[in-house]
């Protein structure tokens, strides 16, 4: 009989699946904690970026800058657009009105708008057709763009005067 130390020692050997089961996940955690690593990497990254973006804070500079720019812009050009709501007023009237109605004109200019006082003389007529001719030409006036707040109201007639004499006040938007 041979004895136990006289036999030859037998091998066992894996199998080729048992080896691929243990290889298969050791590959994904290798790729899952490259993929941890890379991600806390940008978040560091985001994190620095922010950081800077927080230190320097374009956002109250820029807005610094816009309402610097929109100060001046308006202050620079608040008279041209003073004077051209003036001329403009005076062109429509001069449209709606005939020659040598407007008595007087007066213009107050405002931050956003012109608050405006105007006389109008029309010729009295037989019965009440100056009061006629002025319905007419104030519902020309309330259809001009850009003037809001009409309204009107009679005024004393000069003496010996055979003319009516209408106070229009309102308002014309600065463009």
């Amino acid at each position: 009989m041979i004895e136990a130390s006289e036999r030859p020692a037998l091998r066992r050997r894996l199998p080729a699946w048992t080896l691929a089961l243990l290889l298969v996940p050791a590959a994904v955690s290798l790729l899952l904690h490259g993929e941890a690593s890379r991600r806390r990497e940008e978040i560091r990254k985001a994190k620095e970026h922010h950081a800077l973006l927080v230190l320097n804070r374009p956002v109250a500079a820029t807005r610094a800058l816009r309402s610097r720019y929109y100060q001046a812009r308006f202050f620079l050009g608040y008279p041209a657009a003073v004077s051209y709501a003036a001329a403009d007023l005076m062109r429509r009237l001069d449209r709606v009105l005939r020659p040598g109605q407007v008595l007087g004109l007066q213009l107050d200019p405002g931050m956003h708008e012109c608050p405006f006082h105007f006389t109008v003389g029309i010729d009295a007529g037989p019965g009440d057709a100056a009061g006629r001719r002025f319905a007419v030409l104030f519902r020309r006036l309330q259809d001009l763009p850009n003037l809001s707040d009409l309204s009107f109201k009679e005024e004393a007639a000069p003496a010996g005067g055979r003319r009516r004499v209408f106070a229009i006040d309102g308002r014309v938007e600065l463009p």
